[in-house]
C-alpha cells in the first residue's frame, strides 16, 4: 500500500478551519480515500464518510491532496505504482480557557541601554508561567525608549510590574 510520509496529523491545521463552520461552532469527523500516484501524490480524494457539513469534507480533501506525500506502493516486482490511503479527520474548535483568571501576577523585565526589552519572567504564585499579560511587550526584538541618567547618558533598568486580578460573579 501507500504509506504516508511524514505525520497525516500535519495535513490539516487549525488555520484550515472553514470560517464559516467555525463561527457556527460545527464539529465533525470526516472520512476520505485518497488514490496514489505511482510518482507518491495523491491525485483524487473521495469522502468515505461525511462530517454532515459539506464544508469541513471539502476542506478535508483540499488540504489533503495539497499536503500529503507517499511512499508509493508496489506492484509484485517491486515496481512503484498507484495505490490508496484511507483515513479521517476529526474536525475540533479548541476550547478556549478563561480570558483572565483571578490572582496576583508579577512581570519583571530589563530595559537595555539601547532600549531592547529583555529577560522578561511573568510569575504566579512564585511561579514561572508563560508571559501573558504583556505579551507585545515582551515579544522578541521589541525596543522601548532607553532610560538614562542625570547626565543623559543610556543606563540599564530593572522594571517589575505587579498586577492584582479579581474576577467575580454579576448581580443578577
Amino acid at each position: 500500500p501507500a504509506t504516508p510520509l511524514g505525520n497525516p496529523a500535519n495535513w490539516i491545521s487549525m488555520s484550515d478551519y472553514p470560517a464559516a463552520a467555525k463561527r457556527e461552532a460545527r464539529e465533525g469527523v470526516t472520512g476520505f480515500r485518497l488514490v496514489v500516484s505511482a510518482n507518491g501524490l495523491p491525485t483524487e480524494c473521495a469522502i468515505t464518510v461525511s462530517s454532515g457539513s459539506s464544508d469541513l469534507d471539502a476542506a478535508t480533501c483540499a488540504n489533503v491532496l495539497r499536503r500529503a506525500r507517499f511512499r508509493p506502493a508496489l506492484d509484485a516486482n517491486g515496481d512503484p505504482t498507484n495505490g490508496s490511503f484511507s483515513s479521517r479527520v476529526r474536525w475540533t474548535i479548541p476550547k478556549t480557557p478563561a480570558f483572565i483568571e483571578s490572582g496576583e501576577r508579577k512581570l519583571t523585565f530589563t530595559v537595555e541601554k539601547d532600549g531592547t526589552v529583555t529577560n522578561c519572567v511573568e510569575t504566579r504564585a512564585g511561579k514561572s508561567i508563560p508571559t501573558s499579560f504583556a505579551q507585545s511587550l515582551c515579544a522578541p526584538g521589541n525596543k522601548v525608549t532607553p532610560y538614562t541618567d542625570a547626565a543623559g547618558a543610556p543606563v540599564r533598568k530593572q522594571i517589575v510590574i505587579f498586577q492584582s486580578v479579581t474576577v467575580g460573579d454579576m448581580p443578577n
